[in-house]
């Protein structure tokens, strides 16, 4: 009788030792991934964006604005390739500026562009898109809320207008969801 009261407590003890290191684990695994999250509304100015990444290629171009170590990417990134398998066969650019100095990981850009600091792009992800005349159609988030797929963002929306010949002009919007500041540009 003696012996089954010790094991009782141990097994308590034990098992209150794994779940210790359970949620220890998870913990540690979201934690690491912990970035500032903008916990505003972010202004996207396509005014001042449109002299510093201006596009003159005669095609309809997409603007990708990424920082790679932005965990927010995860989720934008399958939009992301959806819009290229899509879009890329009916003659749309595809240009990715990142922010930092890491080797670029993503593919299937027409052009690929880097910087320490992107100016004027207050969040990433972001998305900028040019029409054929070189004209900025928008600039802003890729759909509102944490996920987004083909079919209910606005770069869809704006990319078929562009397509069907009418001229967008979406170039100053706000925008909430997931996505992180970028590094401030001080001039």
């Amino acid at each position: 009788m003696g012996n089954q009261n010790t094991k009782l407590p141990l097994a308590i003890a034990i098992l209150g030792l794994w779940i210790s290191i359970v949620v220890g684990g998870f913990w540690w695994y979201e934690i690491r991934l912990i970035r500032p999250f903008l916990n505003s509304v972010a202004l996207f100015d396509g005014q001042r964006l449109e002299t510093t990444y201006a596009t003159n290629n005669q095609a309809i171009t997409l603007m990708h604005f990424v920082d790679p170590d932005c965990p927010c990417n995860k989720f934008n990134l399958p939009h992301l390739r959806e819009l290229q398998e899509h879009y890329q066969q009916l003659g749309v650019r595809f240009v990715v500026w990142q922010q930092g100095n890491q080797p670029f990981p993503l593919q299937g850009f027409d052009e690929q562009y880097q910087r320490p600091k992107l100016p004027y792009v207050p969040a990433t992800p972001a998305v900028a898109i040019w029409s054929r005349k070189g004209e900025l159609s928008y600039f802003g988030p890729y759909s509102t809320g944490l996920i987004c797929s083909l079919g209910d963002g606005f770069a869809e929306t704006i990319l078929d207008q562009l397509g069907q010949g009418l001229s967008p002009a979406v170039i100053n919007t706000t925008g909430t969801g997931c996505f992180c500041p970028t590094k401030p540009v001080y001039t």
